[in-house]
C-alpha cells in the first residue's frame, strides 16, 4: 500500500535527518571553538572555518526543517482549526498541505537549479565546488515533501485525527 511506503520513506528520512543533525552540530561547535582559539590565542584565525560553519547550518536548517516537519513541531496557528467540524477541518488541511506541497516543489525545483547552475563554482576559503552547500536545498525540499505527502495521505485515510502540519 502506498501508506505504507511513504511511512518507511518519511522513517528513512528522519534517520538520514538526525544523523546529519548530529554530526553536523557536533562537528560545527568544534570549528567554532577552534576558530575562537585560533583567532583569541594563536592570533592566526582559520581562513576556513567560518565559511564551514555557515554551509553547515544551512544543512542543519534543512535537515531540521524535515524533522521538525515529520514530527508537526513547526509553528502553527490552530486557534481556527480546532473548533471546526470533522469534514469543514479536513478540507481546509488538506489545502493547506496542498499549498505546503507546492511551495516545497517550488523550491527543490528551483534549489536543484541553483545547485546545478552552481556545481562548477568553487567556495572563496576552503575551494569547495558550491554543490555542497547549496544541495542541501533541494535534498531537505525532497525529505519535507516526503513528509508532507504522508500527511496527505493520513489525513486522506483518517479525517476524525486531526494532522498538524
Amino acid at each position: 500500500m502506498i501508506i505504507n511506503f511513504f511511512e518507511a520513506a518519511s522513517r528513512f528520512c528522519d534517520r538520514v535527518a538526525r544523523f546529519v543533525l548530529i554530526v553536523a552540530g557536533a562537528l560545527m561547535a568544534v570549528i567554532i571553538i577552534l576558530q575562537v582559539f585560533f583567532r583569541f590565542f594563536v592570533k592566526i584565525p582559520l581562513p576556513w572555518s567560518e565559511e564551514l560553519a555557515r554551509y553547515l547550518m544551512i544543512w542543519i536548517g534543512m535537515m531540521g526543517s524535515s524533522l521538525a516537519l515529520s514530527e508537526g513541531r513547526h509553528i502553527g496557528v490552530t486557534f481556527v482549526m480546532e473548533r471546526l467540524s470533522g469534514r469543514i477541518r479536513q478540507v481546509l488541511t488538506i489545502g493547506a498541505i496542498l499549498a505546503v506541497f507546492w511551495f516545497l516543489w517550488l523550491v527543490v525545483r528551483e534549489g536543484g537549479q541553483v545547485a546545478r547552475i552552481n556545481y562548477t563554482q568553487l567556495s572563496p576559503a576552503m575551494m569547495i565546488p558550491m554543490l555542497a552547500p547549496y544541495a542541501a536545498i533541494p535534498v531537505g525540499g525532497v525529505f519535507m515533501l516526503i513528509q508532507v505527502f504522508r500527511k496527505l495521505l493520513l489525513v486522506l485515510r483518517d479525517h476524525r485525527n486531526p494532522v498538524s502540519l
